[in-house]
């Protein structure tokens, strides 16, 4: 290329790297510059974590046990997701920030998005000086079109997620430092070792680049395969040392997997399973293309179970095995063009459930390390193009401009979703109609919207019970007995019954609750229930009485102390409304009732004698 013109900016690092890291802020600057919160899983890892919240003297419980453990002790429960997970490190993370500024999470998005620009900085020198260093207006493009991908906006706009950034982070570190060290830097093969051990401890998926490496070396590094295999074996030895630890502390086999909201594949057959996990890769490519509309779950039953007469199955098939046959094909030729096809098909391999369960169906944060190989088979075929033989066209600089403004407008868009629990759960049930998990979190929020509200809206609780319905309704009726399941129904009748009594519809709240005292009889919230449901029954039985209605109000005294038969004053005033209704037998067993409670109630005593006198005893 020419050292000047048009032709010196695809040349200039510096300006370059200036240009992506500030666009990297500049898309996701809201999340820390508005009052974004803690969202989704951020509780469970930061917020709640009582490891976490002991700062940095509790580094040592988050590099000992499963990072979900402390919530699955709660329930006596092992871990709820395949193969537990342990990933210390961002966690870790968390923990330094709470011992430094407590909860901050205006802070704790800061840092996120400095991450993804320092992401944004590390891949363009790798490319730039290391993989595409023949072809540097390839590498920009490359890191321009990855950084303003808007399916990235979760990974950047959740805070948990950090996982995922510091992961490809750090393994972009380590390929920079082999490449270094194939140069003839022989310390910065350490260095690689130390980075590739840091992204392991950030997210399992590091483990794909055992095969990712090698093919790096022989399609940039110049290394015959042998040679590129052998220079592998160190990173295998980190990666079986890291898998020892993991197994030491999360345990070698699959954790419980017994329910539909933690294996979506629990009910299919051997052949809907793949089916549906095919159709499933379609829809990771459908939004890599065109990420819109976007949602942090696709849980069960988002995705109906596929046959393989599903003309998507066969579509997904054709296209992920014709892809990893064109990349033999283009093996020699187009050196960039099949290595991001087969860096896509490798890292897609971990998060595909072909291999590993995930305990889920899909979610965009999974495709981040994948959506850089299909970023680089999308802009090897726009260089391939519209490039002219010395440098870009003005044709790829519109096309470029084009899709920079629409990823970059897409992604900022989107993050702006994940401001908090309630703009995030209220926008995605829309988006996936079919999730329990979505219309659960939808309801729960409708809950919260309800009474953190001072003019309380009953529409809000109208709309939460809809949720709650919906959930219920795609749930699969008794096909296992497990812990979950129970725990599902249980908490969806509890918040049902609340919903109902707060509307005034007592049948209905007694109804939901006997439902969940069915599921767990000894659960101390179903007293408390049961002790709410009778003061309003109890109410509802004074009110017709000061209308003179005292049929009615005795049935409604009688649900009272069917609800709460402890309280002698719901006895009391039963006895009272069918002693004048003359109906003195009752009255007679509930000023008994009342005594036996509340032996100092001398007008029961007094009601009593009365009843007694009347009946000739």
């Amino acid at each position: 290329m020419t050292k000047s013109g048009p032709a010196s900016f695809w040349d200039n690092f510096r300006l370059q790297a200036i240009l992506l890291v500030g666009l990297a802020v500049a898309m996701y600057s809201h999340t820390f510059l508005m009052d974004f919160g803690y969202a989704l899983d951020d509780g469970l890892v930061i917020s709640e974590n009582p490891y976490t919240t002991q700062g940095i003297s509790g580094i040592s419980d988050l590099l000992s046990k499963d990072a979900y453990q402390w919530y699955y002790d709660q329930f006596g429960g092992e871990a709820e997701l395949s193969g537990g997970r342990y990933r210390p490190l961002s966690i870790i993370t968390f923990a330094i920030e709470y011992e430094l500024f407590g909860l901050a999470p205006r802070l704790s998005h800061f840092i996120n998005v400095a991450l993804y620009g320092l992401t944004a900085f590390l891949l363009l020198q790798l490319l730039h000086f290391h993989w595409l260093d023949r072809r540097r207006g390839l590498a920009f493009i490359v890191v321009l079109l990855f950084l303003v991908h808007p399916l990235h906006a979760e990974v950047v706009a959740n805070i948990k997620s950090r996982d995922e950034i510091l992961s490809f982070l750090f393994l972009t570190g380590a390929c920079i430092q082999l490449f270094r060290y194939l140069k003839g830097q022989s310390t910065a093969l350490w260095w690689a070792l130390l980075l590739y051990a840091l992204a392991l401890l950030s997210k399992e998926n590091g483990i794909t680049y055992l095969a990712i490496l090698p093919l790096a070396m022989g399609f940039f590094g110049r290394q015959t395969w042998q040679e590129a295999l052998k220079k592998t074996l160190p990173f295998i030895a980190v990666a079986a040392g890291y898998l020892l630890l993991r197994g030491e502390v999360v345990g070698w086999g699959s954790g419980k997997m017994d329910d539909i909201l933690n294996d979506p594949f629990l009910y299919a057959s051997i052949g809907e399973k793949y089916a549906t996990i095919f159709v499933v890769l379609l829809k990771y490519l459908q939004l890599l293309v065109w990420p819109h509309p976007m949602s942090y779950d696709y849980g069960f039953a988002t995705f109906a179970y596929a046959t393989f007469s599903n003309p998507k199955v066969w579509v997904s098939l054709l296209l992920h095995v014709g892809g990893g046959l064109l990349a033999l094909v283009l093996w020699r030729r187009q050196a960039a063009l099949a290595f991001g096809l087969l860096f896509y098909l490798i890292t897609l391999s971990i998060i595909s459930n072909l291999i590993v369960p995930l305990g889920a169906t899909m979610g965009e944060r999974l495709i981040y390390h994948s959506s850089f190989g299909f970023v680089l088979v999308v802009s090897c075929l726009l260089w391939r193009i519209l490039q002219q033989p010395k440098q870009p066209t003005p044709l790829m600089a519109a096309v470029l401009v084009i899709l920079t403004v629409a990823g970059a407008y897409g992604g900022s868009s989107r993050a702006l979703d994940w401001q908090n629990n309630a703009t995030l759960f209220l926008t995605d049930v829309e988006t996936v109609p079919r999730s329990i998990k979505a219309h659960t979190a939808a309801g729960n929020e409708y809950i919260n919207k309800y009474l953190g509200r001072a003019q309380q809206d009953t529409q809000l609780l109208s709309q939460a019970l809809y949720h709650f319905h919906r959930a219920e309704a795609l749930y699969p009726a008794g096909r296992i007995d497990s812990f979950d399941r129970e725990l599902f129904l249980y908490n969806n009748y509890n918040n049902q019954g609340y919903i109902h009594l707060t509307l005034g519809q007592l049948d209905s709240a007694a109804l939901a609750w006997k439902k969940a005292k069915a599921i767990k009889p000894f659960h101390p919230k179903i007293q408390e229930n049961y002790k709410a449901l009778g003061a309003a029954y109890y109410r509802r039985a004074n009110a017709l009485a000061m209308q003179n209605n005292l049929p009615g109000a005795i049935d409604y005294y009688y649900l009272a102390v069917e609800y709460q038969p402890e309280e002698s004053s719901y006895w009391y005033n039963l006895g009272g409304a069918l002693y004048t209704e003359q109906r003195y037998a009752e009255a007679r067993a509930a000023f008994e009732q009342t005594i036996q409670l509340n032996p100092n109630n001398q007008q029961a005593r007094q009601g009593l004698n009365a009843v007694n006198q009347i009946l000739g005893n």
